[in-house]
């Protein structure tokens, strides 16, 4: 377990540079930092972990990328760096690590959806939902929340509506899948109908430009009438 620790540990040896030499953090908050994740990483590398001991190192990551934003902002340093990357990556690193070992915690999971969202991170949520799914086929809160990002996220109206009827086929007694199926396909004719009204294709346009062409051909008819006699 020694090993494994240590070898994390000097993993983000360039990113706690990064940090230093920015002056996000000093030479003693590095070395708080370094010692805080040791006992972290111990603590979840045990034979035998408890789930609160990721759920902390997780509230301290957390926490700790919030303050080096903060304090970026605070210097106006606008370039990127491989600091700015690191600590979302480890906490997504320590939420796969957790579920890995608490696959049948939906709370967790949830958790994890909604920092993805919170992240704008697009591609890893896309793979956790297909996760989260396979593990709990019949919690219809997976199945609702990975139809509506693929509907108002994506804009992937296709996806959204595979995923409801997959639902349904594993689940077909739960009234809340039904519900948000037909919502699905009530909000798809809305925005179909919106999408027709701004392009002017809607009914009440295509008769009023009918109308005005027939009011144009019959003053037409009237000149050439009026210019015969």
């Amino acid at each position: 377990m020694g090993d494994v620790v240590q070898q994390l540990l000097e993993e983000m040896v360039p990113e706690l540079e990064d940090l230093e030499k920015k002056e996000i953090f000093n030479h003693t908050e590095i070395r708080t930092i370094v010692k805080r994740r040791r006992q972290f990483e111990y603590l979840i590398n045990r034979r035998a972990p408890e789930q609160n001991d990721y759920l902390r190192y997780l509230q301290y990551e957390v926490n700790l990328e919030t303050l080096r934003k903060n304090r970026k902002r605070k210097l106006g340093l606008k370039k990127k760096s491989l600091s700015d990357f690191a600590g979302l990556r480890r906490i997504h690193f320590v939420f796969e690590r957790a579920l890995r070992k608490f696959k049948g915690d939906v709370k967790l999971w949830l958790q994890y959806i909604d920092f993805c969202l919170k992240t704008d991170s697009s591609k890893i949520l896309s793979k956790v939902f297909a996760r989260a799914l396979q593990f709990h086929p019949t919690k219809a809160s997976f199945w609702i929340l990975s139809a509506s990002w693929e509907f108002d996220k994506n804009n992937n109206v296709t996806g959204a509506r595979s995923l409801l009827q997959r639902s349904l086929r594993v689940n077909p007694t739960v009234p809340q899948l039904w519900h948000e199926y037909f919502k699905l396909e009530l909000m798809f004719v809305k925005k179909v109908t919106e999408r027709r009204r701004v392009l002017g294709l809607d009914g009440s346009s295509s008769q009023t430009a009918q109308s005005a062409s027939l009011k144009i051909h019959g003053e037409d008819d009237e000149e050439e009438e009026a210019e015969e006699e």
